[in-house]
């Protein structure tokens, strides 16, 4: 799993961060500093820079599943609802964002950090970092969950994790690119 999160296959979540911080002895901003700046607003830093403990209660635990991500070289989602409680049940985790949604994923494109039938929670109000997973939107329609490589000033690169297929994203055609937070196990899955 360690090795996962240093060579960027599998995005790191709050909860790990902060435990590799303190088994390490380091400060949670030289684990990840994106998450250090998310944990500073939810909780308190003491003097030396090493996280306490965040405050779960600022999060919720639950996410509404909105759609199915079939992932594959068209690598693609149909969103079942924007309203949270009419989509596809919840899964269990924490996120920051009050708009966070949950994706199911079907296919393989992004294995083995994303495994058919696990979930991705997506952070809307969150920033996409060149290295962790983004939900795409394009202005055609179609959805995806890949890869952010690169980010220019009129296009991103994105690709599967698994590596068979990249892709060059003009600006124009991106509709919303939001931030994968989590992969989250299928044992963590409410129906409502």
């Amino acid at each position: 799993m360690i090795s996962q999160h240093i060579h960027g296959h599998r995005p790191i979540s709050i909860e790990a961060a902060v435990i590799y911080a303190r088994a390490f002895g380091v400060t949670l901003a030289e684990i990840s500093p994106r998450l250090a700046g998310e944990v500073a607003s939810a909780s308190e830093v003491n003097a030396t820079g090493n996280a306490e403990p965040v405050s779960m209660a600022r999060y919720r635990n639950r996410t509404p599943v909105i759609g199915t991500a079939k992932l594959g070289q068209d690598g693609f989602y149909e969103v079942l609802s924007d309203l949270p409680g009419a989509g596809d049940g919840s899964v269990e985790g924490y996120s920051g964002d009050a708009n966070a949604y949950a994706l199911r994923v079907r296919g393989d494109s992004m294995h083995p950090a994303i495994r058919h039938g696990s979930f991705v929670v997506v952070e809307p109000n969150s920033r996409c970092v060149p290295g962790e997973y983004v939900a795409i939107a394009l202005v055609d329609g179609r959805k995806m969950v890949k890869e952010l490589m690169i980010e220019r000033a009129d296009e991103i690169v994105v690709e599967s994790v698994n590596g068979n297929h990249r892709q060059i994203i003009a600006r124009t055609d991106i509709s919303l690119i939001h931030p994968v937070a989590a992969v989250i196990s299928a044992s963590k899955w409410r129906p409502e």
